[in-house]
């Protein structure tokens, strides 16, 4: 049960980095994905919680 509320967690946290993501390039008029990329190549905080997301979710994956 742990493991689930940890991965809803870290998926609502990514869910909203996202959103805004997807906000900010609208706004800019520029490709959401490759915005989404340039944020996680420099930001060590943004690549943090996207590799805790993905180990989250592979290991949900796994049970």
């Amino acid at each position: 049960m742990g493991e689930t509320i940890e991965l809803s967690v870290a998926q609502g946290i990514w869910d909203l980095i996202i959103e805004v993501i997807n906000v900010i390039a609208e706004f800019i008029a520029c490709d959401p994905f490759e915005l989404t990329q340039n944020v996680i190549n420099n930001s060590n905080q943004i690549k943090v919680v996207k590799q805790a997301f993905d180990r989250l979710e592979l290991a949900g994956a796994m049970a």
